[in-house]
């Protein structure tokens, strides 16, 4: 891939799909025994990329972004129409932690790894 500065990298054609996946392995990590997790996409194109059911937890949507959250896309709002999840967050690769439109929930990995730790 010829990929030698970390410019390159964040260009990569794999580079979002690989830090889905480290985002994921880590917060399976941490969440708490029991927790169902699962991708749920539908023919018509609403998508999440991570759901977690916990009967302490309930029911999280959690979209994964590496770069500015500017805004989310139509088939995240309707994947949450159709789950109706408890709560939903999108997890990006810095530290801010704010609430955007519908009760969205923005925050980084670190900060999501310590909430979902803190349910056990």
């Amino acid at each position: 891939l010829e990929i030698f500065d970390r410019d390159r990298l964040r260009r990569a054609s794999a580079f979002g799909l690989s830090w889905e996946s480290f985002v994921i392995e880590n917060l399976l990590a941490v969440a708490p025994q029991g927790t169902r997790s699962y991708f749920y996409r539908t023919y018509a194109g609403a998508e999440i990329d991570l759901i977690l059911e916990h009967r302490k937890l309930g029911r999280w949507a959690i979209e994964i972004k590496y770069g500015a959250v500017d805004s989310m896309s139509r088939g995240f709002h309707e994947a949450r129409k159709d789950l109706k999840p408890d709560r939903a967050f999108v997890v990006h690769s810095g530290s801010e932690c704010f609430t955007v439109a519908d009760g969205i929930e923005v925050t980084g990995l670190r900060e999501m790894a310590e909430l979902l730790a803190a349910t056990h």
